[in-house]
């Protein structure tokens, strides 16, 4: 739709109270200065550890620390998902809290490590997105699930855009807002998607929604 994440926003603040709500996105920074002061927001721990791999790779890294730094990365991040995963089934609220403590003091060593090597682009970025790479885990123990990726809907996103285009036509921004609305839903929730045909398509075809972007 071309609109800058700023439109985006306003638009979602329309349905949505953004202080009551968490961002689950990538590490881009247009992304996360539009939804500050949202309740949290969480970067997508496999978009955070491509990100890394690009900035070992752009300053030269050598192929073998890049690939010991990435593994480290992703061994703490998977560590971290399993405790909260964990958690979700016994809510053991000390164990999770530890871990989270032990997740911080181990991203610190890791930043140590690639500044040791002088590799301070990816220090830096690990330094600024620490605590959105945890904000899932801290909100598991508000009670709040937030998943710890956004790469599910990133998938709906693109196929979406192939079926759509494989439709062809030209489309207005109303049209092409409601047709990827009903794809969207018949793909990411399908007993909503039957409840929708039911009740909000009306005989001009025109489609009238109200839907929580929080997932209810």
């Amino acid at each position: 739709m071309n609109e800058e994440w700023s439109e985006i926003r306003n638009e979602i603040e329309k349905e949505v109270n953004l202080a009551n709500a968490y961002v689950v996105c990538d590490s881009d920074r247009e992304i996360n200065n539009a939804f500050e002061g949202a309740k949290g927001i969480q970067i997508c721990h496999f978009h955070a550890v491509k990100y890394v791999d690009y900035c070992l790779w752009k300053k030269d890294a050598p192929k073998n620390f890049r690939k010991k730094m990435r593994r480290i990365l992703k061994s703490r991040l998977s560590t971290l998902q399993n405790s909260v995963k964990k958690f979700w089934r016994d809510e053991d609220t000390e164990r999770l809290k530890n871990r989270i403590s032990w997740f911080r003091e181990e991203l610190d060593r890791w930043i140590e490590r690639a500044e040791g090597r002088n590799f301070a682009l990816a220090a830096n970025y690990i330094r600024r997105a620490r605590e959105n790479l945890l904000t899932f885990a801290e909100a598991a123990l508000r009670g709040d699930y937030v998943p710890y990726t956004n790469n599910r809907v990133e998938r709906e996103f693109r196929e979406n855009v192939y079926r759509t285009k494989r439709i062809g036509g030209s489309w207005s921004d109303d049209g092409l807002l409601n047709v990827s609305l009903c794809q969207l839903i018949s793909r990411l929730d399908e007993s909503l998607f039957r409840k929708l045909k039911e009740v909000y398509i009306d005989e001009a075809g025109t489609l009238n929604f109200s839907v929580s972007l929080l997932g209810g």
